[in-house]
């Protein structure tokens, strides 16, 4: 139910999601090579604009 509900119709299959939940979920398929660096370089670039938020929301709150 959830693989027909995510249009999944071959294994591997890997999404990314961001967004939150209900219409503002956004889904994003990995196309990219299936190596370990290729997927960890994936991984780092998707996540790197809400670690570097929650590095600077850190700080901030450390500062004053």
């Amino acid at each position: 139910a959830v693989c027909s509900a995510q249009n999944v119709q071959g294994y591997p299959t890997l999404n990314y999601y961001t967004g939150g939940t209900g219409p503002s979920l956004h889904k994003t398929e990995y196309t990219g090579g299936r190596r370990l660096d290729q997927m960890q370089s994936f991984a780092e670039m998707a996540v790197a604009p809400f670690v570097s938020h929650h590095y600077q929301m850190l700080f901030m709150l450390i500062d004053f």
